[in-house]
């Protein structure tokens, strides 16, 4: 599910401990990248998508020499797409396609995140993977280290004593991102969610508190105009799930009678910038916030 650490497992830590050379020393080139932005699904080749890291990439004899270099020695690029069930394959680019079928960059060390769903199942039947890893999520031990390390200890006593007393409450914090949720929403109200709906109603607003620096302690609180516009953009992101939309431009929005102003709250973070235009594209900062 969305917030059980596969993004923050692969695209984050292991790409720094990569860069560190704590890990993974036998590749020369690691490329990690969101399947959910339009620019990586249409790709055409590695070193595009190393450019659009914004490596500053620009020359060509360079790019031709790392060309080359991932031609001659594939077995030296670890590729990383993270959430391919956040894209539409059939509407990827040829190359993405042929890399995710194995065709291309044959020899590299090709990982791919994702939740379970139908186009991932069948491309893993037709084209077998080498290893299965399932991210189960948070077990106790980790909730109570994660808690132990964020919170005070009076807060800390306090949240561990109700993970033990309410099982809904222990069960959603076996997802590392509620467990995160809860902590800062602990932090910034000094109350502990019973529920998702807790959870998420809390935790917007903490966002808002984030953006705006000015605590609400309930949401009869949040100013009427801040409201509605937090209010209309749940009603955005409602629709962009319905339509299997993650990304969205500017001229969404106002389509769809959002005022851009609602960037400023904080639940919209610009995702993707299209290299030949200065069209700018949002997303949500995490999907399981849009779900």
């Amino acid at each position: 599910s969305a917030g059980t650490g596969k993004t923050l497992t692969f695209l984050q830590i292991a790409a720094m401990n990569w860069a560190r050379g704590d890990m993974w020393s036998e590749f020369a080139i690691l490329v990690a990248w969101p399947m959910r932005l339009p620019s990586v699904q249409q790709a055409n080749d590695a070193v595009e998508l190393m450019q659009l890291r914004q490596l500053g990439i620009t020359d060509p004899d360079e790019q031709k020499v790392i060309s080359t270099f991932i031609r001659k020695q594939p077995h030296k690029l670890c590729l990383i797409l993270d959430g391919a069930d956040e894209a539409n394959l059939d509407q990827c680019s040829d190359f993405v396609q042929r890399v995710l079928r194995g065709e291309l960059l044959k020899g590299c060390c090709l990982i791919v995140t994702s939740r379970h769903s139908n186009e991932i199942l069948d491309l893993s039947a037709s084209h077998p993977f080498d290893k299965h890893v399932e991210v189960l999520g948070f077990t106790r031990e980790n909730i109570v280290e994660y808690v132990s390390n964020v919170l005070p200890q009076t807060d800390r006593q306090t949240v561990l004593q109700e993970v033990e007393r309410n099982l809904p409450l222990a069960t959603l914090m076996r997802t590392p991102f509620f467990t995160s949720a809860v902590c800062d929403i602990v932090r910034c109200h000094g109350i502990i969610p019973q529920t998702m709906v807790d959870i998420f109603y809390m935790l917007l607003l903490f966002v808002v508190r984030q953006n705006k620096q000015q605590l609400y302690p309930a949401w009869s609180a949040v100013p009427p105009i801040l409201r509605e516009e937090i209010l209309e953009l749940g009603r955005f992101l409602f629709l962009m799930l319905v339509e299997n939309k993650i990304v969205f431009s500017e001229d969404d929005m106002y389509s769809h009678g959002l005022s851009v102003g609602a960037r400023s709250t904080g639940f919209l973070v610009p995702c993707d910038r299209v290299m030949s235009s200065s069209i700018c594209q949002w997303q949500v900062s995490h999907l399981a916030i849009q779900e």
